[in-house]
């Protein structure tokens, strides 16, 4: 791979001023009685992309390279507890170019476009190049024996997914992401409630802006979740408000042979057109082991009810609704129905090794994923994996086509990564 190459910039002291500022906020921070933890982490990726992918990356191979570092504080006080991580990430991919052709001032990592505080600052924002930092985690606790209050940047998983979460509609992780550990904060106040029966109510209020950086109740979120601890089965009841959506859902989790099955139900209103959609995801996870080796593996549908009933439609056909959950990350999945298959494998005590395979079951496309973790040191770890997208051409891993008047696909590249990871 191309090595990043270092320019000089006009703006190289602004940028180092505001990046020096940022980080001597650690001392002061760690003189308060608590240790700075952290991380570093490096990827380089190898993508292939098939013929006429759009938008054009210029090359039917091209590289990404990535550096991530996070620094973490916390701290407890009395009944008291706050979180503050810093995040500095870089991105050098041929990609950017593509993309930068297509929209003007194209922002690469726009996180905080509708948060209610905008943390996140541009360091490098040019050609195949963008480097930003932000403040990804700010929050205070407030805990008793029965009730937590917390606000700020944090960052809450609702919905009992594995791969497909819809539950999960106010950040959830693509389907095919490989590194889970982080996922970005938003701007929220959350609560959580003991009830004298054991069960536990809890919920989430997500103030948003509109584009126009306006904070507007119909950009915004509202979510309440009874847990109900029962006998055989555990139930969850969730009703919110996510922007112009009214959402209700019910969680339904119990013990078979020796596993555990998850049923998610949610029925969405749209207040514009008037509409109700139905999704839900099932599945089942247990464990194994084989040779003295630890296996932990799980089988799951899901029904996406804002999906396309053509089993390969064109993108610039999609409904306006399923567009627009897409790009606002809301969902990662074109069609109606689908099925994914996940296996992990403790082989050595050092070496863990994870496999998914996602299935269209309406165009027989499916997006295959192989990921191997090891074990450096207690401090560091390697991981590296392959991702292989099967499918004819017009299908949703295959490649979709944009319309009948262009050969042009939106398409998943086959890919290759290596990530090295240190923890301090």
């Amino acid at each position: 791979m191309k090595s990043f190459p270092i320019k000089t910039r006009s703006n190289a002291i602004k940028q180092a001023v505001k990046l020096g500022f940022i980080l001597s906020l650690a001392y002061p921070l760690s003189a308060l009685g608590s240790t700075l933890q952290g991380h570093f982490k490096g990827a380089g990726f190898w993508q292939l992309w098939p013929e006429n992918t759009y938008p054009d990356p210029g090359s039917d191979q091209t590289d990404l390279l990535m550096a991530d570092v996070r620094l973490k504080w916390q701290k407890d006080f009395q009944a008291w507890h706050f979180d503050i991580d810093y995040q500095l990430q870089g991105v050098k991919s041929q990609t950017l170019l593509a993309k930068r052709s297509l929209v003007s001032e194209y922002n690469a990592f726009d996180l905080d476009q509708t948060q209610l505080f905008n943390l996140t600052d541009n360091l490098v924002n040019e050609d195949d190049k963008f480097v930003y930092q932000r403040l990804d985690r700010l929050n205070a606790t407030y805990r008793t024996a029965d009730y937590a209050i917390k606000a700020g940047r944090q960052a809450i998983t609702w919905g009992n997914g594995v791969l497909f979460n819809p539950l999960d509609r106010f950040n959830p992780f693509a389907p095919n992401q490989y590194d889970r550990e982080y996922k970005p904060g938003i701007d929220m106040l959350s609560w959580q409630k003991l009830l004298i029966d054991g069960d536990e109510l809890s919920g989430v209020v997500i103030p948003r802006r509109n584009l126009n950086g306006e904070i507007d109740a119909s950009s915004s979120g509202l979510g309440f979740k009874l847990y109900h601890y029962g006998e055989t089965v555990d139930s969850q009841w969730i009703l919110s408000q996510d922007r112009n959506e009214t959402l209700t859902a019910l969680q339904l989790t119990g013990n078979w042979l020796d596993g555990v099955w998850n049923l998610d139900w949610m029925a969405g209103f749209d207040h514009e057109s008037k509409d109700w959609t139905l999704s839900s995801v099932a599945n089942y996870q247990s464990a194994f082991s084989w040779f003295n080796r630890n296996f932990t593996y799980a089988i799951e549908y899901f029904y996406n009810g804002y999906g396309s009933h053509q089993s390969r439609p064109y993108l610039q056909s999609l409904d306006k609704v399923l567009l627009e959950k897409l790009n606002s990350g809301q969902l990662f999945t074109l069609n109606r129905h689908y099925a994914d298959l996940t296996l992990n494998a403790e082989l050595t005590p050092l070496f863990n090794l994870s496999a998914s395979a996602i299935f269209n079951l309406q165009d027989g496309s499916s997006l295959w994923n192989l990921n191997g973790q090891y074990s450096l040191s207690d401090q560091s770890q390697l991981l590296g994996g392959w991702q292989y997208a099967c499918g004819e051409s017009g299908t949703e891993f295959g490649g979709l086509q944009l319309s009948s008047l262009s050969n042009k696909v939106s398409a998943y590249p086959q890919q290759l990564y290596l990530q090295y990871q240190y923890y301090f």
